[in-house]
């Protein structure tokens, strides 16, 4: 063990109060500080970017791993609609009604990347034909002025 890893570790023990818990901020998920690696890693996915942020902020002010921070990296991005992580599958149908391609992109991303809900995929899809449609049919409808 090197001299670092030495005072990573004596840093972590007295960041750890009686409780498992750190002293200087509260855990962002019950038992956190008790978790591997392994075990933080494989929750990230699943929760919202909020949650995130602060499993990010703990994670750097406690145990800093590489890989929670590098899960945390990839995971870490704006969400595609308002509060989206808040939004069940329901609510974000009927959200993907009214936007432009480029946001059912980001939605289709987003889903893929977090929860890979099928019925928010397939709204996607047809929000998708559904805008694709609507833009084909205006400008074969309001044809560009030529450059007579």
């Amino acid at each position: 063990m090197t001299l670092l890893e030495t005072l990573h570790l004596q840093r972590s023990a007295s960041d750890v109060g009686a409780t498992g818990a750190s002293s200087h901020c509260p855990s962002p998920l019950d038992g956190y500080d008790r978790l591997d690696t392994t075990q933080v890693v494989a929750q990230l996915a699943q929760r919202s970017q909020s949650e995130l942020d602060a499993i990010e902020t703990h994670e750097r002010a406690h145990k800093d791993r590489p890989a929670v921070l590098n899960k945390l990296r990839y995971l870490r991005g704006d969400e595609p609609l308002p509060d989206y992580d808040t939004l069940n599958p329901e609510q974000i149908s009927t959200a993907l009604g009214d936007v432009d391609l480029d946001t059912a992109k980001r939605v289709r991303e987003y889903e893929r990347k977090f929860k890979r809900r099928s019925v928010v995929i397939d709204a996607v899809m047809r929000a998708t034909k559904q805008t694709t449609a609507t833009s084909i049919r205006t400008r074969r409808d309001n044809p560009a002025p030529s450059g007579d």
